[in-house]
C-alpha cells in the first residue's frame, strides 16, 4: 500500500495487521481521515481502522482497493464536511459497518471483490454516485438476520454497469431500498443485472431499470411491489 498524508501533526491510527508496519494521516476526534487530495492504495494484507471507530474521505482524494482487505468497524464516510472522494473496488474487500454518503458528491466504482456491510447509508445532501460492476455485496454475518441494503435520499444513484452485481445472502436477508438503475454511459449496451446467491431472501423497493437479466442461483428475490424487477 502507499498513503500520501497531508502536511501536519500525525498519529498513528490505521494499522496494517500482516506486519507492513503502521500508516499515519492526520487524526480528528470523529475518526480516522484521508485528508485533502490524498491517495490511500491498499494492494494486499488486511488495514483496520480501530475498533468502533470510522474512515473518512473529505476534501477530494482517491481510496484504491486493489487486494486485500479494507476493514473499518464503524463507517466509510465520504464527503460528509468537505468535497468527496473517488472509491474504487477492484477487487478484495471492503468491509465496513455502512458504506455512508455526506454533503458532497461523492463516487464509488465496485469494479470487482466484495463488500461487506450493514447498508449504504444517507448522512448528508450531497449526490452519491455508486457503479456496481462485477462487485459482490454481502450483509455483514454479525448483524443477524435482517439488515438493510438502503439509499434514502434523492440523488444517490446504483448503476448497474457491464458486469452487472451479486447479492450474496448466504447466512442473512436483505432488502435494496434504493433503484437498481441501468448505467446511462453504456447508451443502448445492456447491462449484466443482477445475480442473487446464497439461501436468504433480497426483497427489491424501489422501481429498478437495469436492462441485464434477474438471475437467482440460490434462495428468492421477491418485489416489495409489482414491476419492481426490472
Amino acid at each position: 500500500y502507499n498513503l500520501q498524508t497531508a502536511t501536519g501533526t500525525t498519529t498513528n491510527v490505521l494499522t496494517d495487521s500482516s506486519g507492513g508496519g503502521v500508516l499515519t494521516t492526520i487524526y480528528t476526534s470523529t475518526g480516522q481521515r484521508v485528508q485533502p487530495g490524498n491517495i490511500l492504495n491498499l494492494k494486499g494484507g488486511t488495514l483496520n481502522a480501530g475498533t468502533g471507530t470510522s474512515g473518512e474521505f473529505n476534501n477530494g482524494g482517491t481510496l484504491t482497493v486493489a487486494g486485500g482487505i479494507l476493514n473499518v468497524p464503524q463507517e466509510l464516510l465520504n464527503g460528509f464536511d468537505n468535497a468527496g472522494a473517488v472509491v474504487n473496488l477492484n477487487s478484495g474487500v471492503i468491509t465496513a459497518g455502512s458504506i455512508s454518503f455526506g454533503n458532497a458528491a461523492c463516487t464509488y466504482h465496485f469494479n470487482g471483490g466484495t463488500v461487506q456491510c450493514s447498508s449504504f447509508k444517507d448522512r448528508g445532501t450531497g449526490a452519491a454516485n455508486l457503479f456496481f460492476n462485477g462487485v459482490t455485496v454481502q450483509p455483514l454475518v454479525q448483524l443477524g438476520s435482517n439488515p438493510l441494503m438502503y439509499a434514502l435520499a434523492a440523488g444517490q444513484t446504483y448503476w448497474i454497469s457491464t458486469n452487472g452485481v451479486t447479492f450474496n445472502l448466504t447466512k442473512n436477508n436483505g432488502t435494496m431500498m434504493g433503484a437498481l438503475t441501468h448505467d446511462t454511459t453504456l447508451g443502448t449496451t445492456a447491462d449484466v443485472g443482477v445475480t442473487k446467491i446464497g439461501t436468504g431472501t433480497l426483497t427489491l423497493s424501489a422501481t429498478n431499470t437495469d436492462t441485464g437479466t434477474t438471475t437467482v442461483s440460490g434462495g428468492t428475490v421477491t418485489e416489495a411491489a409489482t414491476g419492481y424487477i426490472a
